[in-house]
């Protein structure tokens, strides 16, 4: 996942880009969740995602907090 928000002096910022040759490639702004949708995933607002966002922390203030193994990865890969 891009980044799409940063935190400044404890306040939360939007980072995206809308470039007005090719709207195309406007990308989506803010804080986002991960939600399952019948048999879809997609990015939702945060918001919209409490109680069942699907994100996992893994690195937080540069500290790995979530290892993953090879395997894993593999089996997530199936699903």
């Amino acid at each position: 996942m891009k980044c799409s928000a940063v935190k400044v002096d404890g306040h939360w910022r939007e980072v995206y880009k809308d470039p007005i040759t090719d709207l195309g490639k406007r990308s989506k702004r803010g804080r986002l969740g991960l939600v399952k949708d019948g048999d879809k995933v997609r990015t939702v607002p945060e918001y919209e995602a409490e109680g069942q966002d699907l994100l996992q922390t893994v690195f937080e203030n540069g500290v790995l907090v979530k290892e993953t193994t090879f395997e894993e990865v593999r089996e997530n890969a199936k699903l």
